[in-house]
């Protein structure tokens, strides 16, 4: 049996965190420090995902997975630049083939994802950042996540404007052990592109696809 996502989009949410009481900043200023992969405010995301399948296998085109997943931002200050935590709690529905021929729905909890980056913004607006990103097995379904430990590097490099954002985020991850069942060690990446434009009064469009590699 074979899939291929077709389709992957999401859609943000974000609360900005509180700011010094000396400090005045306008809604975009505010937009343009949360669209700083690497800025000092906190922030709390939700985002929602949906992927169509395709492939060989019977039925395969008419099923989709899709997910809402919780990341809260976590700057921390540290040696002239900014360390930022985000893990990354995922609530998931993915179909799985059953014994007749055909496709259930499952749907609970996903593996959690945590990323840890260091970086800073440059005076020109060039963002960098790197660290280590890790996948933790919690999913309540096996359908739902890869039942290994996971952990491998990260890296950010990005534009940042007044006029908005653009940027990308690399990911590695290497499985640490065999599933239970069977099944190869995990050695997939991502690299995930960002790209958000201000409209005024603290308004932002953009988008955010992920390619993936296995």
């Amino acid at each position: 049996m074979s899939k291929t996502a077709r389709l992957s989009g999401g859609a943000l949410m974000l609360l900005a965190a509180s700011l010094p009481a000396q400090e005045t900043q306008t809604a975009d200023e505010i937009a343009q420090e949360l669209s700083n992969p690497v800025g000092s405010l906190a922030s709390l995301v939700f985002q929602g995902t949906y992927t169509q399948w395709d492939g060989s296998a019977p039925g395969i085109s008419d099923q989709n997975t899709s997910a809402l997943i919780f990341m809260p931002t976590l700057p921390f200050k540290l040696a002239g630049g900014n360390l930022v935590v985000r893990p990354s709690f995922p609530f998931a529905g993915a179909p799985v083939p059953n014994s007749s021929g055909g496709w259930d729905k499952v749907s609970g909890f996903g593996d959690i994802v945590l990323l840890a980056n260091w970086g800073k913004k440059t005076e020109s607006g060039i963002i960098w950042s790197f660290g280590g990103t890790a996948i933790f097995p919690t999913a309540s379904d096996p359908a739902l996540g890869a039942d290994q430990w996971q952990v491998g590097p990260a890296a950010i490099l990005a534009l940042l404007r007044r006029w908005g954002v653009v940027g990308a985020m690399w990911q590695h991850w290497w499985g640490l052990n065999t599933p239970e069942g069977g099944g190869a060690k995990a050695n997939t990446g991502t690299l995930q592109l960002f790209y958000w434009f201000s409209m005024g009064g603290g308004w932002q469009v953009g988008g955010s696809p992920i390619p993936t590699a296995n």
